[in-house]
């Protein structure tokens, strides 16, 4: 919960970790009586065990070259009898949640969502040329769907049947053969439409559109980071997501390419080499300003490849 005055965000007096324990009390005391308090606990411990699990199954991978099951994050603790009596803790915690929302009424069950789901889908599909921001639901939703069945199916055949590189996609053998070839085009022609369809009736902006809107806001949050709470934590967030897709989708694409241990990082030769790169910079634009250029030129016949040269 937070408070908004005119078109700045202000968390309050409440803020980072004792804002996080305050909300998730708040949570904890309103299971049965506020509805998607249940759902706001449910989606942090998923989040923190996600955010746990992949991190730190990419460190171990990058320092030891972990693959399967010694890619998980202390291991040893977690298999041990202590580690299992905290997970089945932490399993039961979890269902108490989902059990507390589901009588309560306060949390729907499977087979409610499903329905929602089916019944907010068909309403999006009928709704694409009129209402505004409808096209773009149903690309996030189609792409949610792909990338949980991606990287859960890749989970399952890595560590459950110990495949590697391509073999790690789910149903592959499905996906290679004519059937996979046409539920794929079907997909993509759904996509396409809903795209296209969005850009001809303005109810989905252009890439044009999007790069203007995205330079228009990080310029905004730029010039309000010293007066604007939220200016800060969106360029934070920003820098965040291009970040993780950078690593996340270039890391993927190496591991399946048949890369392993810090090998999977993309461009990995440049951000071993980016810190002198940076050392060069500051240095030549200090000899540039004070007029000196000999020093400059020397730099270029060292054994890495400098600023100057880069």
């Amino acid at each position: 919960r937070s408070r908004r005055q005119g078109n700045s965000y202000d968390p309050g007096p409440v803020g980072g970790i004792e804002k996080w324990t305050h909300d998730t009390e708040w949570n904890i005391s309103h299971i049965e009586t506020a509805r998607g308090a249940a759902w706001n606990l449910l989606y942090g411990m998923l989040g923190v065990s996600v955010v746990y699990l992949v991190l730190g199954m990419y460190i171990n991978h990058l320092k030891t070259g972990a693959t399967s099951w010694q890619a998980i994050p202390h291991i040893e603790f977690w298999s041990s009898p202590n580690g299992l009596l905290a997970l089945v803790l932490y399993v039961l915690v979890m269902l108490c949640i989902t059990l507390a929302g589901w009588f309560s009424g306060k949390l729907e069950t499977p087979e409610a969502f499903v329905g929602q789901f089916e019944h907010d889908t068909e309403w999006n599909v009928e709704h694409v040329e009129v209402n505004p921001g409808t096209p773009w639901t149903l690309l996030q939703g189609g792409l949610i769907i792909v990338v949980g069945y991606l990287v859960l199916g890749m989970a399952y055949m890595h560590f459950g049947q110990g495949q590697s590189g391509i073999r790690m996609i789910p149903n592959l053998e499905f996906w290679t053969s004519a059937g996979g070839a046409v539920v794929a085009a079907v997909t993509m022609l759904f996509f396409l439409w809903v795209v296209f369809t969005g850009w001809t009736a303005g109810t989905l902006r252009t890439p044009v559109g999007w790069a203007e809107k995205f330079a228009h806001d990080t310029e905004w949050n730029i010039g309000h980071v010293a007066d604007d709470r939220g200016a800060s934590l969106n360029l934070l967030t920003g820098l965040g997501w291009v970040a993780l897709l950078y690593f996340g989708v270039g890391s993927v694409l190496n591991f399946l390419a048949g890369y392993r241990g810090p090998e999977i990082v993309p461009n990995l030769a440049f951000w071993i080499a980016y810190p002198a790169l940076v050392a060069d910079g500051i240095y030549v634009t200090k000899q540039l300003l004070s007029g000196e250029s000999r020093s400059v030129k020397g730099m270029a016949n060292s054994n890495h490849e400098t600023f100057s040269t880069f």
